[in-house]
Order: C-alpha cells, then sequence, then structure tokens
C-alpha cells in the first residue's frame, strides 16, 4: 500500500473515494491557511465552499463537509476582520456580500438536495431522532429569552433562532447525514480532522507571533493584547486548541501508521495553547492532559505506550522548568503576574445575577443585560462569561431547567454502551463546557459546530455498539438505517 493510499483509507474499508477520503480535508486546511496569510479568503472561501458543493452532489453522506464547516471562520485574517481592533469594512462591500450571499445559498441548496437524494430525513427517523424532547424545549426557551419582566427584542429573537441552528441544527443535519458512515470510521475521521486543525492553528499561531509584534523587543515578554487572529482573541484561540488535544491523543491510539505523528501534533497543540496566555485554555488543557493520559494508560491496547508518553511527559516539564525557569518566567511574565487574579468576572457574575432576579422567569433577554462594553456588540450580545449565570440572567429559570435537561439527556449517551472513543470525546467536550464556565464559548457559535458534530458522531457510535452487542454486522446495521 503506497503512502497516499494509507492517507486515503487509514480506517475505512469502503471505496476510496476523494471527497470523503483524507486527502480533500488535508487541502482544504491548506487552502484556508494560504487565505488567511495572504489575505485571499474571499477567493479561497469561493474555492472550498464550490467543493463542498460538488461533494454534497457527488456523495451519500455529510462526511465531506465536516472539516470545511470547522475551519470556515479560520480563514478571516486581522486586516479583513469586522470587529475589534481593525473594525475592517472588506466584507459589507456590496460586491463581495453579494457572493457570499450567492455562495451560502448554493450550499444551502446542495444541502438540501443531498438531504433528499439520500433520504436523510425519513417520518420514522424524525420522530424517533435522538434528544428531541429537550432539544424543543431549549428551543423554546432561546426563542422566549426577555419575555416576562425582561426585554423581548427582536435582536434577542433572532440571536436565540442562531443558537438553535448551532445547537441543534447542525447536531440533526449531520446525525442524518452521517447514517450511511460507520460509527468507528467517523471516529478516526474525527480525529483526523482534528489534527488538521491543529496543525492549521499552528501555522496561523506562528503567522500571529511573526507578523504583530506579540514579543516585546524592550522585555521580551508576551504581549497578550497583540495575539488576535482576525477571526477571533487569543484566548477563543486557546479554546479550539484546548478542545483538540484529548481528539489528538485519541487518535494516536487508534492510528495503524501514523500513531507517532498524532504523538507529535498534541505536543504541538500543548505549545499553542501556552502560546495563547489564555489562563483557563492553559488550565483545561492541564486537566485534559492528564486525564486523556490516565485514561489511554489505564484502558485500551496501547497501555504501555501511554504510561511511557505519560513518564517522558512528566520529564520533560521537569527539565525545561530546570533549564529554562529564568527565561520561561520573564517569556510568560504577563501570565505570572495575572496569576489567578477574577479579571472582573465576579462583576460580571454579580450583575447577571441581579438581572436574573429582576426577571427569574425568562430572564431579561439576551440583549439586555447591562454588562460589560464590548466591542463587537453589534454581532454579539454582552457576556456574563459563565454558562448558568448567562442563561439565568437572559433566559431565567425556565432557560436553565431547559439545558440542564438537554445537558443530561445528552450525557446520558456516553455511558450507554460506553467504549474508549466516546470517552475520549466526552472528554474533549467537557473541555467546552467548562471553559465556558470562564467565558462564553458555546453561545459564540463556532466552537458548537465541533461539539455538535463530535454528539452526532457518537450518538451514531452509541447506536452501532447497540446492534453489535444484539450481534448485528456493520453491514446490516448500515442497511437498517437506509430502510429508516
Amino acid at each position: 500500500m503506497t503512502f497516499a493510499e494509507r492517507i486515503g483509507n487509514e480506517g475505512t474499508e469502503e471505496r476510496y473515494n476523494f471527497f470523503k477520503g483524507r486527502i480533500y480535508p488535508a487541502l482544504v486546511a491548506i487552502a484556508v491557511f494560504i487565505g488567511y496569510a495572504f489575505e485571499l479568503e474571499f477567493y479561497s472561501n469561493i474555492v472550498i465552499l464550490t467543493s463542498a458543493i460538488v461533494a454534497m452532489l457527488t456523495t451519500d453522506s455529510l462526511k465531506p463537509i465536516i472539516l470545511p464547516l470547522l475551519t470556515y471562520l479560520y480563514q478571516v485574517p486581522l486586516a479583513h476582520a469586522p470587529g475589534h481592533p481593525t473594525f475592517s469594512d472588506f466584507y459589507s462591500a456590496p460586491g463581495r456580500l453579494a457572493v457570499i450571499v450567492i455562495m451560502f445559498l448554493l450550499v444551502a441548496a446542495a444541502l438540501i438536495f443531498s438531504s433528499v437524494k439520500n433520504r436523510f430525513f425519513t417520518p420514522y427517523g424524525v420522530l424517533h431522532a435522538p434528544f428531541l424532547v429537550p432539544s424543543v424545549i431549549l428551543s423554546l426557551a432561546f426563542l422566549l429569552n426577555g419575555v416576562l419582566g425582561g426585554e423581548h427584542t427582536l435582536s434577542g429573537l433572532g440571536y436565540g433562532a442562531l443558537q438553535i441552528v448551532t445547537f441543534f441544527v447542525i447536531f440533526y443535519f449531520f446525525y442524518f447525514g452521517l447514517a450511511n458512515e460507520r460509527g468507528d470510521e467517523l471516529v478516526g475521521y474525527l480525529v483526523y480532522c482534528a489534527a488538521l486543525i491543529a496543525l492549521l492553528l499552528f501555522a496561523e499561531t506562528a503567522f500571529v507571533y511573526a507578523t504583530c509584534d506579540v514579543i516585546s523587543e524592550h522585555s521580551g515578554s508576551i504581549i497578550k493584547e497583540n495575539i488576535n487572529y482576525g477571526w477571533g482573541v487569543s484566548n477563543t484561540a486557546g479554546q479550539c486548541l484546548t478542545v483538540l488535544l484529548p481528539l489528538l491523543l485519541l487518535g494516536a491510539k487508534r492510528s495503524r501508521y501514523f500513531s507517532c505523528g498524532y504523538f507529535a501534533v498534541a505536543a504541538i497543540d500543548v505549545i499553542c495553547v501556552v502560546l495563547t496566555l489564555s489562563r483557563s485554555s492553559i488550565l483545561l488543557t492541564a486537566i485534559a492532559l492528564v486525564a486523556s493520559l490516565i485514561i489511554l494508560s489505564c484502558f485500551g491496547e496501547r497501555k504501555a505506550t501511554f504510561i511511557a508518553v505519560s513518564v517522558v511527559t512528566v520529564i520533560i516539564f521537569i527539565v525545561l522548568a530546570g533549564l529554562y525557569g529564568d527565561k520561561l518566567v520573564e517569556l510568560f511574565r504577563l501570565l505570572i503576574d495575572r496569576g489567578f487574579s477574577d479579571n472582573n468576572r465576579f462583576d460580571l457574575w454579580r450583575e447577571a445575577f441581579r438581572e436574573f432576579t429582576e426577571a427569574p422567569i425568562f430572564g431579561k433577554g439576551f440583549f439586555s443585560l447591562d454588562i460589560e462594553s464590548n466591542a463587537t456588540a453589534e454581532f454579539f450580545p454582552s457576556m456574563a462569561h459563565n454558562t448558568v449565570l448567562q442563561i439565568l440572567g437572559s433566559m431565567g429559570l425556565f432557560g436553565l431547567a431547559a439545558y440542564l435537561f438537554y445537558r443530561v439527556s445528552t450525557a446520558v449517551t456516553f455511558f450507554r454502551y460506553p467504549t474508549l472513543d466516546k470517552t475520549m470525546i466526552g472528554v474533549a467536550l467537557l473541555t467546552v463546557l467548562g471553559q465556558s464556565l470562564l467565558d462564553n464559548f458555546i453561545f459564540y457559535f463556532h466552537p458548537m459546530y465541533l461539539f455538535s458534530i463530535a454528539l452526532a458522531i457518537v450518538t451514531r457510535v452509541t447506536e452501532d455498539t447497540k446492534h453489535r452487542a444484539f450481534g448485528d454486522s456493520g453491514a446490516f446495521v448500515l442497511q437498517r438505517r437506509k430502510l429508516k
């Protein structure tokens, strides 16, 4: 088997298809970085969306559009960012805006065509869809933000509708759109995409450090305020990197040919998280690293390998601290000086709770919280930097009850017919929920794309594991899905 065949077919037994193989997502990642680095994202966007349209028209699943969706935002460079600090009007030009709208309409049309052609949504399948009741209730809570005692505005209604898209529409499209794929192969594809995203973010981080005067010439320390990717600030990039680590370590466990490559990318991912100077990301990455190494050292067929990796990791940290301790302290001076200060979060949390007490049933609404001036307020409402308090302040007790009902319902699927793959994906998703207790990630749309796709894959893995427990073959499971 050639190197290209290994790349294209690792983890799959089906006939090779370019769009469903491993080369296409790698090309997408390269196109994203080229568009980002050379400020050609308008053109790379057209190329990527066109390829995604062709993929949907010529394949029987939504697997090919996973990476284009997950990396779509990463094309926006600092020079063209519509928010802080550049406030560019690049995307407001009528010609560009018209092209973007046309491309999205074409993507939507291709998505609908693919859904109809491949019978993704059947009456039986929709009626028996997972998490249907909690999804409907939480959707209602999103739309009712600020109804009684708050400010039920059109902007709040629109923002709630966008949350429904990221929480549920994406999940159900991929849940049904991946029905023709085997669950274990989807896990392999997910960790491969995670590796590509980590390498892409590493390249963009290096680009930011090289072009944005991040290292102070005077003190040699990192200036966090200059770590701005355009599509997001350092904290956003840190979160996007943190969620990848458990998936990369899972890839090292699963891969037949590239286990060492996954370990290397995982190390790069950790370094990039540290370079973002995002305290919550560094904390959650450390927790995720320890938890992942413990789990993989105790379970699975490569326990000895991960025990050795754990020992080597500890030794590397000790050696680095001993040899370069002083230089590292100076480099990360800002991070050390800030320590574990609350960065005004306690004030935000108190204000969000006060808003909740004024409208306890449905909250004050997304755009009515009187907290924190936001440089991108025209796109996002001011946030409380805590999921629970954000929901209480904007959606009230009804919203919090609906959210907890939904979270418990989705958590159950990780414990039904447990597998190591599901456990590691669960660790990755827990980093998103954990960081959302200190920031706004689940309300910023993009982090929920990976969350929803991963949840759809886990749900498919659960169903496949259930059928195998009853003696069904993989082919029978796929045929059963098609009949539904």
